[in-house]
């Protein structure tokens, strides 16, 4: 009876463990859930000559794609990574955006690439909200 009750208590602690060590939707600890990333589209705003005006759309796609569509037409693509902890997306190097902070209020600020040229940047950096097309930008 006693090997019987420390199998049970061994069983039941394993079970335990394991499942807090596993994530919620039973995905491996290493997958970066989709939830986390604010994905989609952001229409962003700038400074020029001391106007604020329409700068571009960034899209952010599953799997670390980005784009972004700025006012001249160009669309400039490139990769990021999301740290949901800090609300903090990275740019790889050579995309006309360093980072990008997120905000609860679903609007970002990002600054722009030291050697990047984009139109209505004059400050450096753009402030997004959540695209809606017709309403925040094209």
């Amino acid at each position: 009876m006693l090997k019987l009750k420390s199998l049970l208590i061994t069983t039941v602690i394993v079970l335990v463990f394991g499942a807090a060590c596993r994530p919620a939707d039973g995905g491996n600890a290493t997958d970066e859930p989709a939830g986390d990333v604010p994905l989609g589209q952001f229409d962003c705003s700038g400074h020029e000559g001391g106007l604020i005006a329409y700068a571009g759309r960034f899209t952010f796609e599953v799997g670390g794609a980005v784009g972004f569509d700025d006012f001249d037409g160009v669309t400039h693509t490139g990769a990021y990574t999301y740290n949901a902890e800090e609300q903090a997306f990275e740019f790889a190097s050579g995309f006309v955006v360093e980072y990008a902070e997120y905000f609860s209020d679903d609007t970002l600020t990002a600054a722009v690439a030291a050697d990047a040229s984009l139109p209505h940047t004059e400050l450096g950096e753009v402030n997004c909200v959540r695209a809606e097309p017709g309403v925040t930008g094209p």
